[in-house]
Protein backbone atom coordinates (compact mmCIF):
# COMPACT_ATOMS: atom_id res chain seq x y z
CA UNK A 1 0.00 0.00 0.00
CA UNK A 2 1.09 3.15 -0.99
CA UNK A 3 0.68 6.75 0.50
CA UNK A 4 0.45 9.14 -2.15
CA UNK A 5 1.64 13.01 -0.50
CA UNK A 6 2.70 14.94 -3.63
CA UNK A 7 -0.91 16.65 -3.92
CA UNK A 8 -0.57 20.59 -4.17
CA UNK A 9 -3.24 22.21 -1.05
CA UNK A 10 -5.71 24.98 -2.29
CA UNK A 11 -7.85 27.72 0.28
CA UNK A 12 -11.07 26.96 1.39
CA UNK A 13 -12.06 30.64 1.58
CA UNK A 14 -14.54 30.23 -1.50
CA UNK A 15 -16.32 27.73 0.28
CA UNK A 16 -16.45 29.45 3.41
CA UNK A 17 -17.11 32.73 1.86
CA UNK A 18 -20.61 31.46 -0.03
CA UNK A 19 -21.90 29.71 3.24
CA UNK A 20 -21.32 33.23 5.64
CA UNK A 21 -23.27 34.78 2.96
CA UNK A 22 -26.34 32.73 4.03
CA UNK A 23 -27.82 32.91 7.26
CA UNK A 24 -26.59 30.10 9.34
CA UNK A 25 -28.38 27.01 10.47
CA UNK A 26 -27.43 23.87 12.47
CA UNK A 27 -27.24 22.00 8.88
CA UNK A 28 -25.22 24.66 7.63
CA UNK A 29 -22.52 24.70 10.36
CA UNK A 30 -22.56 21.01 10.15
CA UNK A 31 -21.68 20.46 6.24
CA UNK A 32 -19.00 23.09 6.72
CA UNK A 33 -17.64 20.96 8.95
CA UNK A 34 -18.15 18.14 6.91
CA UNK A 35 -16.27 19.65 4.09
CA UNK A 36 -13.63 20.91 6.24
CA UNK A 37 -12.57 17.82 7.98
CA UNK A 38 -13.63 14.85 4.96
CA UNK A 39 -10.76 14.45 2.56
CA UNK A 40 -11.05 11.96 -0.24
CA UNK A 41 -10.53 8.38 0.27
CA UNK A 42 -9.46 7.03 -2.90
CA UNK A 43 -8.06 3.69 -4.21
CA UNK A 44 -5.94 2.96 -7.43
CA UNK A 45 -5.05 -0.39 -9.78
CA UNK A 46 -2.21 -0.38 -12.13
CA UNK A 47 -2.15 -3.36 -14.53
CA UNK A 48 1.27 -3.20 -16.88
CA UNK A 49 0.96 -5.38 -20.03
CA UNK A 50 4.30 -6.69 -21.44
CA UNK A 51 4.34 -6.70 -25.22
CA UNK A 52 4.73 -10.22 -26.53
CA UNK A 53 8.16 -9.63 -28.02
CA UNK A 54 11.02 -11.83 -27.79
CA UNK A 55 12.11 -10.98 -23.76
CA UNK A 56 9.66 -8.29 -24.05
CA UNK A 57 9.60 -8.78 -20.10
CA UNK A 58 12.33 -7.19 -17.89
CA UNK A 59 13.65 -7.81 -14.43
CA UNK A 60 15.27 -4.21 -14.21
CA UNK A 61 14.60 -1.70 -11.96
CA UNK A 62 12.67 1.33 -12.74
CA UNK A 63 9.90 3.93 -10.65
CA UNK A 64 6.66 4.36 -12.06
CA UNK A 65 4.72 8.32 -12.06
CA UNK A 66 1.06 8.51 -12.79
CA UNK A 67 1.09 12.32 -13.74
CA UNK A 68 -1.94 14.95 -13.48
CA UNK A 69 -2.53 17.44 -16.02
CA UNK A 70 -4.80 20.82 -15.70
CA UNK A 71 -7.30 21.15 -18.96
CA UNK A 72 -4.29 22.87 -21.03
CA UNK A 73 -2.11 19.68 -20.33
CA UNK A 74 0.37 21.97 -17.84
CA UNK A 75 2.09 19.49 -15.07
CA UNK A 76 -0.14 19.80 -11.63
CA UNK A 77 1.26 16.69 -9.75
CA UNK A 78 2.57 13.24 -9.74
CA UNK A 79 2.08 9.85 -7.67
CA UNK A 80 5.26 6.99 -7.68
CA UNK A 81 5.04 3.64 -7.52
CA UNK A 82 8.49 1.74 -6.91
CA UNK A 83 8.91 -1.62 -9.03
CA UNK A 84 8.70 -3.56 -5.89
CA UNK A 85 5.63 -2.64 -5.32
CA UNK A 86 4.18 -4.24 -8.77
CA UNK A 87 3.06 -8.39 -8.42
CA UNK A 88 3.93 -9.92 -11.43
CA UNK A 89 2.00 -12.66 -13.39
CA UNK A 90 3.94 -14.62 -15.43
CA UNK A 91 0.42 -16.32 -16.94
CA UNK A 92 -0.53 -12.94 -18.58
CA UNK A 93 3.04 -11.13 -18.48
CA UNK A 94 0.92 -8.54 -15.91
CA UNK A 95 2.06 -6.79 -13.55
CA UNK A 96 -0.33 -4.91 -10.91
CA UNK A 97 0.09 -2.97 -8.27
CA UNK A 98 -3.24 -1.52 -5.69
CA UNK A 99 -2.91 0.84 -3.14
CA UNK A 100 -4.69 3.23 -1.65
CA UNK A 101 -4.72 6.73 -0.18
CA UNK A 102 -6.30 9.75 0.96
CA UNK A 103 -6.60 13.59 -1.03
CA UNK A 104 -5.01 16.67 1.14
CA UNK A 105 -8.45 18.08 -0.69
CA UNK A 106 -12.06 17.65 0.82
CA UNK A 107 -15.24 17.12 -0.95
CA UNK A 108 -15.81 20.90 -1.47
CA UNK A 109 -12.95 20.51 -4.47
CA UNK A 110 -15.31 18.66 -6.82
CA UNK A 111 -17.75 21.84 -6.01
CA UNK A 112 -14.77 24.48 -7.16
CA UNK A 113 -14.60 22.39 -10.53
CA UNK A 114 -10.69 21.87 -9.68
CA UNK A 115 -8.49 19.34 -11.78
CA UNK A 116 -6.34 17.73 -8.84
CA UNK A 117 -8.63 16.49 -6.54
CA UNK A 118 -7.88 13.46 -6.78
CA UNK A 119 -4.97 10.79 -8.69
CA UNK A 120 -5.41 10.89 -12.21
CA UNK A 121 -3.45 9.07 -15.08
CA UNK A 122 -3.83 11.41 -17.55
CA UNK A 123 0.70 10.95 -18.41
CA UNK A 124 2.85 8.09 -17.30
CA UNK A 125 6.50 8.50 -16.13
CA UNK A 126 9.02 5.98 -16.02
CA UNK A 127 12.27 6.62 -14.96
CA UNK A 128 14.02 3.08 -15.86
CA UNK A 129 17.28 2.42 -14.31
CA UNK A 130 18.45 -0.92 -16.95
CA UNK A 131 19.96 -2.53 -13.80
CA UNK A 132 19.81 -5.34 -14.64
CA UNK A 133 20.19 -4.72 -18.45
CA UNK A 134 16.94 -6.55 -19.16
CA UNK A 135 15.04 -4.01 -21.98
CA UNK A 136 11.19 -3.45 -21.82
CA UNK A 137 8.22 -3.67 -24.22
CA UNK A 138 5.37 -2.69 -23.20
CA UNK A 139 1.91 -3.40 -24.86
CA UNK A 140 -0.64 -0.98 -22.44
CA UNK A 141 -0.84 0.47 -19.18
CA UNK A 142 -4.36 0.52 -17.37
CA UNK A 143 -4.76 2.95 -14.44
CA UNK A 144 -8.09 2.49 -12.36
CA UNK A 145 -9.29 5.08 -9.75
CA UNK A 146 -12.36 4.56 -7.40
CA UNK A 147 -13.52 6.94 -4.97
CA UNK A 148 -16.39 8.50 -3.43
CA UNK A 149 -18.02 12.32 -3.67
CA UNK A 150 -21.35 13.77 -3.15
CA UNK A 151 -22.97 14.65 0.47
CA UNK A 152 -21.28 12.53 3.01
CA UNK A 153 -19.12 10.61 -0.18
CA UNK A 154 -22.32 8.29 -0.99
CA UNK A 155 -21.85 8.41 -4.78
CA UNK A 156 -19.14 6.18 -5.94
CA UNK A 157 -17.25 7.03 -8.67
CA UNK A 158 -14.99 4.73 -11.11
CA UNK A 159 -12.19 6.57 -13.29
CA UNK A 160 -10.24 4.20 -16.15
CA UNK A 161 -7.36 5.87 -17.54
CA UNK A 162 -5.70 3.40 -20.91
CA UNK A 163 -2.33 4.19 -22.45
CA UNK A 164 -1.70 2.32 -25.39
CA UNK A 165 2.21 2.10 -26.95
CA UNK A 166 1.12 1.76 -30.89
CA UNK A 167 4.38 0.01 -31.70
CA UNK A 168 5.29 -2.19 -28.67
CA UNK A 169 8.54 -4.19 -30.30
CA UNK A 170 9.79 -0.87 -31.57
CA UNK A 171 9.05 1.38 -28.80
CA UNK A 172 11.50 -0.64 -25.89
CA UNK A 173 12.53 0.50 -22.18
CA UNK A 174 16.00 0.07 -22.96
CA UNK A 175 18.40 2.77 -21.62
CA UNK A 176 18.55 4.85 -18.40
CA UNK A 177 16.00 7.35 -19.72
CA UNK A 178 12.86 8.56 -18.30
CA UNK A 179 10.31 7.35 -20.79
CA UNK A 180 6.69 9.40 -21.36
CA UNK A 181 3.41 7.29 -22.61
CA UNK A 182 0.61 9.83 -22.82
CA UNK A 183 -1.23 12.33 -23.08
CA UNK A 184 -1.70 11.66 -26.49
CA UNK A 185 -2.98 8.17 -27.43
CA UNK A 186 0.38 5.69 -28.17
CA UNK A 187 2.78 8.62 -27.53
CA UNK A 188 6.05 7.56 -26.51
CA UNK A 189 8.92 9.76 -25.61
CA UNK A 190 12.16 9.22 -24.61
CA UNK A 191 14.03 11.81 -21.90
CA UNK A 192 17.05 12.06 -20.50
CA UNK A 193 17.11 10.21 -17.18
CA UNK A 194 16.87 13.07 -14.26
CA UNK A 195 14.00 14.74 -16.42
CA UNK A 196 10.92 15.39 -14.24
CA UNK A 197 8.33 18.24 -15.36
CA UNK A 198 8.04 21.13 -13.02
CA UNK A 199 4.69 22.40 -11.89
CA UNK A 200 3.00 24.01 -14.37
CA UNK A 201 4.76 22.76 -16.83
CA UNK A 202 3.28 22.29 -20.60
CA UNK A 203 3.55 18.40 -21.43
CA UNK A 204 4.52 17.34 -25.01
CA UNK A 205 1.69 15.56 -26.62
CA UNK A 206 2.68 15.38 -30.01
CA UNK A 207 6.26 12.80 -31.55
Amino acid sequence: MVQFSQLISFSNKNLEKNIEDKTPTAHMEEEKLYFDDKYIDFSIKVEIEDAECFSGSTSSQFTFYIGTLDHYSRFVSAYRIEFFEFAWNAENNTRSFIGSGKSHKDYSCFYKAMHDCVPRADVIFIRFDSIPDAPWAIEKITVRLDFNTGHYGVYRNMWRFDHPVLMPCRSWLKDNHMYQIGPRTGLFIEHEYDYFPKEGEWIRDWV
